[in-house]
């Protein structure tokens, strides 16, 4: 019996076009969420991941996963990547990306504005129609202003060669691309060998590019970085996933039941397995569907321990603090705050000699002093309610700096830690652990 130790992270990179004109941040958009701006920011991150010694990272709703693969190679060339292009998804950042470039040209280009009204709508179901146009138009006009709202880029640009194939796309077209799931991992210590038949992906013309929900990746674990039996092949399953979104049990059933297959496939294989994961629910999620007394909701957490996996992250000081402010898309999402621990890292006991938590000095979280503050925000449905309503009533965006708080009992100061910021740039902080596989 020998051992392998991984480090591992997973973290929620926030896609580029799911991002814009929807959350408060200290300084709005152009300086916190603009994609440009995050960009070699998340890249510093990642690096530094690698740098403390981490094997393998796990992102989700990552729309633009070669040109940080690109960047990481600057550094160490031994990182290799595998993506999963999202499929089916209602709320798709390619679609979402390609109506942000349509709203904006529709109000500041004249000349597009009459040509669209006489012929596309933005509403149309027509893709490949809508992008056409688009496509047209970034060929043939000056970018300068556009880009200082949305990320205009072409496939050449993002590095982007094996999803231009996949997407039958040209190397000068424009980059619009759905987001999803991206498993980076160190080649020196880990050898991708093949997809899990226990996630629900397709493969696609490229050996490294697939289509579905979560993607579960295969690894040889090279002899030379670790104790394990000499001319002996061991492997490791690693798989990176992002399940539904929503609050209350009817979401909270969706995402059990998606939890449940996934665990219920590999619980047939005999071998380790690291899942890295935005489960999108919380214990804040399963005390509010508790006092529902809903009977039949099947609880994400319940699952993962009927098939006999465990969290590894805690829930204090991992959380999303983030919130919704009043201009953007979606409505209904108004004057919503977040403090929710919904990134997990699962592993099955049995498999392992030991597990924790890591947490690296420089992964900033909101700062102690404000964390009860918060927390009863969040928890006491009188301050998240006034809360709510404040923001709609006075129609809060996305800078904080400028959103009116007088006569509340709401501080400002600890709205300037939300999510996306300077420091963090995406709505969700990375978690990080440390595990150290039992190789049979």
């Amino acid at each position: 019996m020998h051992s392998f130790k991984l480090k591992g992270v997973s973290w929620n990179v926030l896609a580029d076009g799911m991002s814009s004109n929807e959350f408060i941040t200290n300084g709005g958009d152009e300086v916190n969420v603009l994609w440009t701006s995050r960009f070699p920011r998340i890249c510093r991150i990642m690096q530094r991941f690698f740098e403390d010694g981490v094997q393998v990272v796990g992102l989700q709703e990552n729309d633009h996963p070669y040109s940080i693969l690109n960047e990481l190679k600057k550094y160490n060339t031994e990182i290799k990547c595998v993506h999963l292009l999202a499929k089916d998804a209602a709320r798709s950042a390619d679609k979402l990306c390609l109506s942000s470039i349509f709203d904006y040209l529709n109000r500041t280009d004249e000349q597009f504005h009459k040509i669209t009204e006489s012929s596309t709508s933005k509403d149309s179901k027509d893709f490949d129609g809508l992008y056409s146009r688009m496509n047209d138009w970034y060929k043939t006009n000056t970018l300068e202003q556009i880009r200082k709202h949305s990320t205009i880029t072409s496939f050449k640009e993002e590095n982007a060669e094996l999803l231009q194939k996949v997407l039958h796309r040209s190397p000068d077209d424009l980059y619009v691309v759905n987001d999803g799931c991206t498993i980076y991992y160190d080649s020196s210590v880990l050898e991708f060998v093949e997809s899990l038949s226990a996630c629900s992906m397709a493969k696609t013309e490229c050996p490294t590019i697939f289509t579905g929900h979560d993607l579960g990746c295969r690894f040889k674990i090279l002899e030379n970085k670790s104790n394990v039996t000499p001319n002996k092949e061991h492997f490791l399953n690693v798989i990176c996933s992002h399940l539904k979104s929503g609050e209350g049990p009817e979401n909270e059933n969706r995402r059990s039941e998606q939890m449940r297959s996934m665990l219920r496939a590999l619980n047939k294989e005999d071998m380790p397995s690291v899942i890295l994961v935005d489960s999108n629910t919380s214990d804040l999620y399963r005390k509010d569907i508790e006092k529902t007394e809903v009977k039949d909701a099947v609880l994400v957490d319940n699952v993962i321990h009927e098939e006999g996996f465990q969290n590894i992250i805690p829930s204090k000081h991992n959380e999303c603090f983030k919130m919704r402010h009043a201009r953007g898309a979606q409505q209904n999402k108004f004057g919503n705050i977040m403090f929710d621990t919904i990134d997990k890292i699962l592993i099955k006991p049995e498999f392992c000699s030991d597990y924790k938590c890591v947490k690296p000095s420089w992964v900033k979280t909101l700062p102690n002093e404000y964390y009860e503050e918060v927390l009863s925000w969040r928890t006491n449905d009188d301050k998240r309610n006034e809360l709510k309503t404040i923001c709609c009533d006075r129609k809060w965006g996305d800078d904080m700096n400028e959103n009116d708080v007088s006569g509340s009992h709401f501080d400002r100061n600890i709205f300037l830690h939300l999510y996306p910021n300077q420091e963090m740039p995406s709505d969700h902080p990375p978690v990080m652990a440390e595990i150290t596989f039992t190789i049979r």
